[in-house]
Order: structure tokens, then sequence, then C-alpha cells
């Protein structure tokens, strides 16, 4: 029988979609990871695997890749000098 087994959620709170499914389903954590422009954390009751997934605003993002280029044309103007 097909069923599912894995979900993923974008969600606004974090921290209480986390407390909702581990109090009204029983679910676990697993981990939490920061990627490039969300958080990502991962659930599970021992048969299902739930992400919840919390994007950053677009500003925050748009801020995170100025100073990621900033950080990499430093690098390469010191790599240039040596």
């Amino acid at each position: 029988m097909n069923r599912i087994v894995h979900l993923a959620l974008k969600v606004d709170d974090l921290e209480r979609t986390t407390e909702f499914y581990r109090k009204v389903f029983g679910f676990a954590e697993v981990n939490t990871e920061k990627v490039r422009d969300h958080t990502s954390r991962h659930l599970t009751d021992g048969v299902i695997d739930v992400a919840l997934i919390k994007t950053m605003p677009a500003r925050s993002r748009r801020s995170r890749r100025r100073r990621e280029r900033g950080r990499a044309s430093t690098t390469s103007r010191s790599r240039s000098k040596t």
C-alpha cells in the first residue's frame, strides 16, 4: 500500500509549530539546520517525517547576499596581493 512518509511545510513560526506537532501528534525533533535562505526543522513520529521550513524575509536575504559578496571580493583582493 502506498502512503505518505515525508511532508514539508512552510511555516511562519517555527517554535510554535514545532510545539504543536510535539504536543498534538507526539513528533520528536531530529535536527534543525540553517541553510542559505531558510531554517528547516525535521520532526518524526517514527513513521512520518515532517520538515518545517521557515524562510527569511526577502529583505534579510538581500542583506545577507550583500555581506557574502563583500566577503568574497575582499578574499579575492587579498589573494591577488600575495
